[in-house]
């Protein structure tokens, strides 16, 4: 059935084959960036009850950073050359972004429809190949991480003290810019002595701009691949529970903006101190660090941005040939053409398969699909690869210390967004990996658990933003926890207790 041994990587909720296939489908051409050395390779994702499960090649996988690395090390200019890349990507992506919202696709024909998806799905590719170098060495075992921490020790520093401190970017993320936006929403509402009342609060129409501004920069933030993001009501009601705690708001805006220049100011001292005392080989990795920490949150932020604005255009597709957007998502390409532009009867059948199971095996680009019988054959045999642990302690890369104090709490094992209530104020979430739509749920959280590894994962971002323990990494974290299970969270010793 299958003569390689895969890795599971992590389970994307909510999630649909557009979304991700061919964008990862980049991984699977990383042999064709010259100087490399990297051999062909390929990946597995499931798609069932709208997530996917996440798998590649363990051997190539685990030595894709390793390459890497050892490539820019013994050229470093090379390093600068993808910087200059990544920093052009992120441009362009912020462009395709800005001009997609511009546009009423009830207006465009079915070809110019098409033209716009064509288009779409050449530059996430496009995205991703080209940035692939610095994302990659990020997530992968032998990694930029694992090559810092060598250096740090080398140099004689405690790594799990250091690491999160490096990879906290100096560019503000957009959960603490929304943050501070609805705080100063809130305090000229108080200023202004305005009513709690959310009926009586907004009515006055600078309120309302402001709301609509924050929801033209912010809505995306709790949306991932295919959800709605933020409304008018939401941000009202975000900002009604800053109110309640008027008293302190003026004071908590400063202390967080002093505490930020603190971090920063920690930062940067603590990069320069490292920096006098490395090689010249030991400076190039730190670089490495600095720079993903800069530039990777940057990039999957913008690619998110798009994915929220290119909804619409799915949207419009669907209504086209009357699919929701969901089905449109289990379609490719030459499908949704076939449809769309040559009027040719729609296989329901087929996109119910789909929809209920389907696996993509991804190999140079190259893309087939299963279904059915074949397709539970491939699941059941994948799953039997995933390590079913029975131990009572885990442990994987702390991400955030939070207060550094051992938290307990219950464990809420969250697969998708229909999981979030479960979540209640002082649990500990659980999750393969987190994604925007999962930030309320995150708030609520005592600690945050996630499989994905990598200290600019989605989960150490936030957690970091609210000061909320985490560790990543945790190798088959939702198949070792149970739901309900009592945890006990060590984040200074990196370990995670089943009581």
């Amino acid at each position: 059935m299958i003569d390689k041994k895969y890795k599971f990587v992590s389970q994307i909720s909510n999630s649909h084959p557009s979304d991700l296939v061919n964008i990862d489908s980049a991984y699977t051409l990383l042999h064709t960036i010259k100087d490399l050395n990297l051999e062909p390779w390929s990946i597995i994702q499931i798609f069932e009850e709208n997530n996917c499960d996440f798998y590649v090649e363990e051997d190539l996988w685990n030595n894709a950073g390793r390459l890497i690395i050892e490539s820019i090390l013994k050229n470093p200019a090379e390093l600068k050359f993808w910087q200059e890349v990544i920093i052009k990507k992120i441009s362009k992506i912020k462009k395709n972004t800005k001009r997609l919202t511009k546009i009423n696709f009830a207006k465009l024909s079915n070809m110019e429809l098409f033209k716009e998806l064509t288009e779409l799905h050449s530059l996430q590719k496009e995205y991703f190949l080209d940035t692939i170098i610095f994302n990659t060495p990020n997530y992968v075992p032998d990694g930029t991480q694992k090559y810092l921490g060598k250096v740090l020790e080398e140099l004689g520093y405690a790594q799990d003290k250091i690491l999160p401190i490096l990879f906290r970017s100096e560019i503000d993320s957009p959960i603490y810019e929304y943050e501070t936006a609805i705080k100063e929403l809130a305090l000229k509402a108080v200023k202004d002595k305005a009513p709690l009342s959310s009926n009586k609060l907004f009515i006055n129409e600078k309120y309302k701009e402001d709301i609509n501004k924050i929801i033209s920069e912010f809505s995306w933030i709790t949306a991932s691949f295919n959800g709605i993001g933020k409304s008018f009501s939401e941000i009202v009601s975000d900002t009604q529970e800053i109110i309640k705690n008027k008293n302190n708001m003026e004071n908590f805006i400063i202390n967080r903006i002093s505490e930020r220049e603190k971090e920063l100011k920690q930062r940067k001292e603590l990069i320069e101190e490292l920096i006098n005392k490395s090689n010249n080989k030991q400076k190039i990795i730190i670089e490495l660090a600095i720079k993903s920490a800069e530039y990777m949150p940057r990039l999957i932020d913008e690619i998110m941005k798009e994915a929220f604005v290119t909804n619409s255009l799915y949207e419009e597709i669907g209504k086209r040939i009357g699919l929701e957007r969901s089905n449109i998502k289990h379609l490719n390409l030459e499908e949704i053409k076939s449809y769309l532009i040559e009027k040719k009867e729609i296989d329901f059948g087929n996109i119910e398969k789909r929809q209920m199971l389907s696996v993509y095996l991804i190999n140079k680009g190259e893309i087939i699909i299963k279904t059915e019988e074949e397709a539970q054959q491939l699941r059941d045999f994948l799953k039997v690869m995933k390590n079913d642990s029975k131990l009572k302690e885990l442990k994987g890369q702390v991400a955030c210390k939070g207060q550094g104090k051992i938290i307990t709490g219950i464990a809420r094992l969250v697969k998708s967004i229909d999981d979030m209530n479960k979540v209640k104020q002082g649990d500990i979430l659980i999750s393969s990996r987190t994604y925007p739509d999962l930030l309320p749920a995150m708030k609520r959280s005592a600690a945050i658990i996630a499989e994905f590894n990598g200290l600019l994962t989605h989960a150490a971002i936030v957690s970091r933003e609210l000061n909320i323990p985490c560790i990543v990494g945790v190798n088959n974290a939702m198949e070792t926890i149970k739901e309900g299970d009592i945890l006990e969270i060590d984040t200074e010793n990196n370990l995670i207790k089943i009581k």
